[in-house]
């Protein structure tokens, strides 16, 4: 989805059935109410496109392999007062997604698109989200030596593989 398409309700909607989701967006962390941590899409008739890390909690989103967050500082987060971190990356994870890759500060477009393009080529091959993440990183920090243009990615781990029913507590 691109452009007018991809509005909130529309991806929330496709994350259900996505394997690999790519979100080249707009971020905005509040860093007194993480929750409210949001992405910025295209509005709609019903609400300004903004998509706030709460909203993914009602969904599960534990058949999606990778997140990325193409949008500046859009892996922080924030601890709450019980030490529990919070934020778009930490939502994603608690809603079932395997793996978030985004990044820690503002990065010049080109090593980003150099990047985002490696990884997801890597991950399009069957390679895992994190092989695939270091090769990208490695790529990048070739082709780009300034720690400013590679340094900015991170990858989070969700679970290891999708739940498969709702055991996922029960001892193997």
């Amino acid at each position: 989805m691109t452009g007018p398409a991809a509005t909130r309700a529309r991806l929330l909607a496709e994350l259900a059935t996505a394997d690999v989701v790519h979100l080249a967006v707009h971020g905005t962390l509040d860093r007194d109410a993480p929750w409210l941590h949001c992405l910025h899409l295209a509005p709609d008739e019903d609400d300004d496109g903004r998509v706030f890390a709460h909203d993914f909690l009602e969904h599960d989103l534990s058949g999606v392999r990778l997140v990325t967050l193409a949008a500046c500082e859009s892996a922080l987060g924030r601890f709450d007062r019980a030490d529990n971190v919070r934020g778009v990356p930490a939502a994603l994870i608690t809603a079932g997604v395997q793996a978030v890759v985004g990044c820690l500060w503002a990065v010049r477009p080109e090593p980003a698109a150099y990047f985002y393009h490696h990884l997801h080529e890597r991950a399009a091959q069957g390679e895992s989200a994190e092989c695939a993440f270091r090769a990208a990183q490695n790529a990048t920090r070739a082709r780009y030596p300034h720690y400013r243009d590679w340094g900015a990615f991170t990858f989070l781990r969700g679970r290891s593989e999708p739940l498969r029913d709702g055991n996922e507590g029960a001892a193997a």
